[in-house]
């Protein structure tokens, strides 16, 4: 809300302003009051090699995996798929949903596009919590893939909405399904990195979500070009259910070794 009408009142550069303002705060609270972790790591391992014992003791124990191991591993994969598709849904509703939001169809100002943003952003808040909750009492994978497929849903429907009422409901189930994931998709990521090397495998997902939001907008913006916002959005809904579809298949053996 405060961006659009900030762009309304101001132009579009004052919420480029605004966000980097924001930033620089951001990393002054953090290097003022964040506790570095480093150090306290560090003293925790030498002394976890002192209790050890010496090389010749600990030179049997298997070595930790690479990420070229990880990435063999058919659970990684999906996992990789599963965030990939959700950062295409994310490239979506930054870049096309705007230019949708504002078309003849709909007619909305910068303004109101803000608010849209804000009350899809207001589900996503309120779905994160249950999200959450589920992924500890159902599990990972089923949340995971219930909540893909809401954003999928939600990406079709609003492709076919006329009125900006639909359209905020549409877009309300894609925030939804975005709020649901974020907690069941960390999770998961925890779940499947080996212990000890947590930091190197949280990794895999956020690279695959960037390389989305590399190639996305490029792809999105060609294809509006030749085919209009609305199917943009189709394909993208599309997407999101297929990489599910993946997601849900590579991850059985995952959960067959956990059941046995």
């Amino acid at each position: 809300v405060i961006g659009g009408y900030a762009a309304e009142l101001f132009g579009p550069s004052a919420a480029f302003f605004m966000v980097a303002a924001a930033a620089a705060i951001c990393a002054a609270v953090f290097a003022i009051f964040l506790p570095e972790t480093v150090p306290t790591q560090a003293k925790a391992k030498a002394s976890d090699l002192k209790e050890q014992g010496t090389p010749k003791e600990t030179q049997n124990r298997p070595e930790s995996p690479s990420l070229r191991q990880l990435l063999k591993k058919p659970e990684q994969q999906g996992l990789l798929v599963a965030a990939a598709s959700n950062s295409f849904g994310v490239v979506a509703k930054v870049s096309i949903l705007p230019l949708f939001a504002s078309s003849a169809t709909f007619g909305l100002s910068a303004g109101e596009v803000g608010e849209l943003f804000s009350a899809v952003a207001v589900t996503g808040l309120l779905a994160a919590p249950t999200g959450g909750w589920a992924a500890d009492r159902v599990g990972n994978r089923g949340v995971v893939t219930a909540a893909c497929l809401l954003c999928s849903l939600g990406l079709a429907a609003a492709s076919f909405t006329t009125t900006p009422t639909q359209l905020l409901i549409a877009m309300g189930v894609w925030g939804a399904g975005a709020g649901a994931l974020a907690p069941a998709l960390q999770a998961t990521a925890q779940e499947l990195a080996p212990e000890g090397e947590e930091g190197q495998a949280l990794t895999l997902p956020k690279t695959a979500a960037d390389l989305a939001f590399l190639g996305g907008p490029l792809a999105l913006g060609a294809f509006s070009d030749m085919f209009g916002l609305g199917p943009s959005l189709r394909v993208v809904a599309a997407a999101l259910a297929a990489g599910t579809l993946i997601f849900w298949t590579l991850t059985a053996s995952s959960r067959e070794a956990t059941e046995v």
